[in-house]
């Protein structure tokens, strides 16, 4: 049997536990979402067992030397450790655009797709070019296996570790500020996760000997914080974990038409009282929403309560806007057009709401149309041609909104 040092020791078991860190919580979130059906947290979950993959080959090297006293051919080990990357940034970064620039989703994963291609064309016509290894016959196995910056495949690898870095690191960070306060953590960990992920796994192709083993702590701690992230919040104790993980995991949730039902249920559990809606909107508008309709069709709904306020029962001046009335309601919807948007009352009702905190649904046929302010609240894209769509989910999005306010 080889004789490992104690730096190979050190090495080779602080990989595994990365491996093992990475293909844990993987498969664990990756479990949670197909048993509650959440396709981006499954995507997510999905990048984070491909990004484990980088350190596979260490560990497979790791125990073939020691038991054979042999390292296997160096071409399976380079493969085996890059052709992941660009997969990993594109799950990623996928959900990150689906999270953060929805309209140009398209185009992040567009942009990297062509990236990856062409990362792995470099890759596998130049493999010894593309990367640097570490190790064996110097050491005992590979224990680092980094690719080489001054190559193409280098360059491009660069680039798409930094994207991930300030895409969906800072990208996250940046959305928490902006996100309800029960889930402003979950973004905020979510990013930090990003982050050191991208830099740990940058500084793996830098650093030698000893400090390896720091750096690939720094990754492990990555992972872990990406768990903080998507952990969620145990509020109540007679709320099952599995209840709980749905919720504060919302972010990673699109219901699709069919379960939106099932979903209302859920929030209407949760509720304990009746919500109390105001809704603003320009009179030229009235019949294009209908908006007398809608309002209608709200009160029916046990959740809503029969009282819902509207911008001409604000008595005879519809320009006050007084505190008194912000206090009577709990979610104003806002219907956005380039009109009512110019007008003065329609602009002091919805600038005073949000000044006070109140949640502001707004309800646009366009999206560019809603003030930059709002553009990070839950948003009704409006189709004119089916009613009974735009209350179903104008429903579900009132009923998520109060409870994750």
């Amino acid at each position: 049997m080889v004789s490992f040092s104690l730096e190979d020791w050190v090495i080779g078991i602080s990989t595994l536990a990365i491996l093992f860190v990475g293909y844990g919580l993987g498969c664990y979130f990756l479990y949670q979402s197909r048993k509650m059906k959440i396709n981006l947290l499954s995507i997510l979950s999905l990048s984070m067992i491909s990004v484990s993959f980088a350190w596979l080959p260490v560990v497979i090297d790791f125990f073939t030397v020691l038991v054979t006293g042999l390292s296997n051919d160096i071409l399976i080990y380079i493969y085996l450790t890059w052709i992941q990357l660009p997969i990993t940034v594109l799950l990623s970064q996928y959900v990150a655009a689906e999270l953060l620039v929805p309209s140009k989703k398209l185009l992040v994963v567009y942009f990297l797709e062509f990236l990856g291609i062409l990362f792995l064309i470099f890759l596998i016509l130049d493999p010894s070019n593309s990367v640097i290894c570490l190790g064996y016959p110097f050491k005992n196995f590979y224990y680092k296996i980094s690719l080489n910056i001054a190559s193409p495949t280098g360059i491009l690898g660069f680039i798409l570790i930094i994207f991930v870095f300030i895409f969906s690191g800072i990208g996250y960070i940046y959305k928490s500020f902006l996100s309800f306060k029960s889930i402003r953590n979950n973004f905020r960990f979510l990013g930090l996760g990003m982050i050191f992920i991208a830099l740990f796994g940058l500084l793996d192709s830098l650093v030698n000997g000893v400090y390896l083993v720091l750096v690939r702590i720094g990754a492990t701690f990555g992972l872990i914080l990406t768990y903080w992230g998507l952990k969620p919040k145990i509020r109540k104790k007679n709320h099952r974990y599995s209840e709980n993980m749905k919720l504060v995991s919302y972010f990673l949730h699109k219901p699709k038409k069919s379960n939106l039902l099932g979903e209302i249920e859920y929030y209407q559990e949760l509720l304990k009282r009746p919500i109390s809606l105001f809704i603003s909107f320009y009179s030229s508008d009235l019949k294009l929403f209908k908006i007398k309709e809608i309002i209608q069709k709200l009160k029916e709904f046990p959740e809503i309560n029969n009282k819902v306020y509207w911008t001409h029962e604000i008595n005879d001046d519809i320009f006050e806007f007084s505190q008194n009335i912000i206090d009577k309601f709990d979610i104003m919807l806002l219907f956005c057009t380039k009109e009512s948007l110019n007008s003065p009352e329609i602009k002091n009702q919805w600038i005073s709401a949000f000044e006070s905190n109140k949640i502001i649904i707004p309800i646009s046929i366009k999206s560019e149309i809603i003030p930059d302010t709002l553009r990070q609240n839950e948003i009704l894209l409006y189709d004119i041609y089916d009613f009974n769509k735009n209350i179903l989910n104008l429903r579900y999005l009132i009923l998520k909104s109060i409870f994750l306010k």
